[in-house]
């Protein structure tokens, strides 16, 4: 039997503020409604071509190393915050890895060069481990 998943996706806030919540399947064939989503967004708040390329791009790391720990029909819930010019990312999945190794990848090396900061977070349950990367950056919004 196999899972089926719709993305979805909810707002709150107004079209420069506010908090944006978007659930995919862990699966590579989602993670363009992850980065479109995230660009959409960034281009209602003012920002620069640059910066949105560079989140587009954080995205794509942060979904990649996501699947490579997402447990079997998981869903990955993607969760952007603007505020201002910081832009606050969290990428949630579950995990069968109790202690999964995020800092050694490319992609974590990727993930850091472009943003202002990136955190791992791991949430230990007895079946399925929570995962969670927090990421900020600081966006360009011309005037």
């Amino acid at each position: 039997m196999t899972a089926s998943f719709e993305p979805t996706i909810s707002t709150a806030g107004s079209s420069t503020s506010g908090l944006i919540t978007l659930h995919i399947p862990a699966t590579p064939a989602h993670t363009s409604i992850a980065r479109s989503a995230v660009a959409a967004t960034l281009v209602q708040v003012g920002a620069t071509v640059d910066d949105v390329e560079d989140l587009r791009l954080a995205i794509s790391e942060a979904c990649a190393l996501l699947l490579e720990h997402a447990a079997e029909s998981e869903l990955i819930e993607i969760t952007l915050d603007c505020q201002g010019a910081d832009i606050y990312l969290s990428l949630t999945t579950k995990t069968t890895n109790p202690a999964p190794e995020l800092t050694a990848s490319l992609s974590w090396t990727v993930l850091t060069t472009l943003l202002t900061s990136v955190e791992s977070v791991v949430v230990r349950n007895d079946e399925l481990t929570s995962l969670t990367l927090a990421l900020k950056h600081r966006v360009q919004i011309p005037r």
